[in-house]
């Protein structure tokens, strides 16, 4: 998926969860109010989607500040600090559910996969099969795949 596939996603994903905005978080925090969200892992496990903490927080804030300290496909141990971001409480907060929800899917297909190739030891009895259902998500459990060391593969 190019970046502007993700955005569009996203920006749907956001709209149907924030819409014109996060009730609670705009009746709590005034609009000038700067903070911190951090980012951890709850388990042991194979980190992916990063890309999409960087680009939901843009979309919602240009100047939003994203600092990951792993790269995607990187082991990760619970408690780790995987991404921090800086900016408006606002906006750390309106993304913050779909992020973590996207980001524990990532990095779960990432990890599952991972299990697998060490469990079978032999990655080759590996096969991934498109679901062509939900197109716009074939592109994205393809890379997770990957980050978990085991190319997709067509069905024999």
């Amino acid at each position: 998926m190019n970046k502007l596939q993700l955005q569009k996603m996203l920006e749907s994903f956001l709209l149907e969860d924030i819409g014109s905005g996060d009730l609670t978080s705009n009746a709590i925090f005034p609009e000038a109010s700067k903070g911190r969200g951090v980012f951890l892992a709850k388990e042991e496990g194979i980190v992916s989607g990063l890309e999409v903490i960087r680009e939901a927080y843009h979309l919602l804030e240009p100047d939003m500040r994203v600092e990951t300290r792993y790269k995607d496909g990187d082991p990760v141990n619970r408690g780790d600090v995987i991404a921090e971001v800086y900016g408006p409480i606002r906006s750390i907060l309106s993304g913050e559910r779909l992020v973590l929800n996207l980001l524990k899917r990532m990095s779960g297909i990432a990890t599952m996969t991972r299990k697998c190739v060490e469990a079978l030891d032999d990655p080759s009895h590996l096969r991934y099969e498109k679901n062509r259902s939900w197109p716009e998500d074939a592109g994205q459990i393809r890379r997770q795949v990957r980050r978990g060391e085991e190319p997709p593969q067509r069905p024999v």
